[in-house]
């Protein structure tokens, strides 16, 4: 959970946006835009975030890690954005992952809402698997994620390739602030007919939202084998990273992250075959005089284990 944190507030992992406020929201007050975060674990390892901002569009994200006496661990990863006249993100190349193993060709396309309604993700490792979604909607909600993985392969010399799928689906209630999530795997074969083989066991989350942040993630399997809720509290000041709203439309279904406002506290609780486990994470904020955090101090603590201090620093 902790690196789950920390992708919501390095904007790793985003939220949706509609296309028709592209413009006027991709053009926040200079100042305010978020250039640079670094940040430092409890051990003393850091990394260093680099956003490349041009006419008010996201055009690359640079991740460089270094070790705790400050040598620099491999190449910088590098993220570019191509964009099409509507002011979307259509492809995003990613560049100097670990041992290239993650080096990869993100490709987007979109309905005439604005919907994301395909993703095609091709890694250069052409032994790596190929991931294909398809997004449906009802409006503007996300009402379900149908995702194909092409593995390639061979048996006794013979290639083969093997179709897993996922299908999430989605439904709303109290005013959109209630959202229930159900997810199940499966296998097909070429012609798209299901084999009879469940990929993984079905689970269900809901996410509970108010003021446009997600306050409560409640997560089952369907034998009741694991559970674990995520209950979060936030401060009133601005996220830095509503203000890249082109990128943000790259994940309408990441509900946990749909933060308004920065968190304060995240509690998780994990039952898993009758074990439980608690996870704390405190953040400390300093502002900026528009309502930005500036630096934060995280603390994160498990169960019985001494609480470890992180820190966070935002360059505008």
């Amino acid at each position: 959970m902790k690196k789950f944190f920390i992708s919501l507030i390095a904007g790793i992992a985003l939220v949706s946006c509609s296309k028709n406020d592209d413009n006027k929201k991709e053009n926040p007050q200079e100042s305010n835009i978020l250039r640079k975060m670094t940040t430092r674990d409890a051990e003393g390892n850091s990394s260093v975030a680099l956003y490349t901002v041009e006419n008010g569009r996201l055009t690359a994200i640079t991740l460089q890690k270094y070790s705790k006496n400050g040598t620099q661990n491999g190449t910088p990863e590098v993220s570019t954005f191509y964009y099409d006249s509507h002011n979307r993100i259509i492809k995003a190349v990613t560049t100097g992952s670990e041992g290239g193993v993650d080096d990869k060709t993100d490709k987007y396309s979109y309905d005439d809402q604005g919907n994301l309604v395909t993703y095609e993700k091709i890694f250069t490792d052409s032994h790596r698997s190929k991931e294909f979604y398809e997004y449906s909607y009802t409006g503007k909600q996300l009402t379900k994620i149908f995702q194909k993985t092409y593995t390639k392969g061979s048996i006794n010399g013979v290639p083969y390739t093997r179709i897993d799928c996922y299908e999430e689906t989605f439904t709303y209630s109290n005013g959109g602030n209630t959202i229930v999530q159900h997810n199940k795997g499966f296998e097909i074969d070429a012609q798209g007919a299901v084999i009879s083989r469940t990929i993984y066991e079905a689970n269900t989350i809901t996410y509970t939202l108010s003021n446009g942040n997600v306050v409560k993630t409640d997560n089952k399997d369907s034998d009741g084998r694991l559970h674990y809720v995520v209950e979060s509290t936030y401060d009133t000041k601005n996220n830095p990273l509503q203000h890249f709203v082109s990128m943000l439309a790259l994940y309408p279904e990441v509900f946990s992250e749909k933060a308004k406002n920065n968190i304060t506290k995240m509690t998780t609780t994990i039952n898993d075959n009758g074990k439980t486990q608690v996870t704390t994470v405190r953040s400390e904020y300093n502002y900026n005089a528009s309502g930005y955090p500036i630096s934060a101090k995280v603390y994160t603590k498990n169960d019985n284990e001494a609480e470890k201090e992180s820190t966070i620093v935002y360059e505008y």
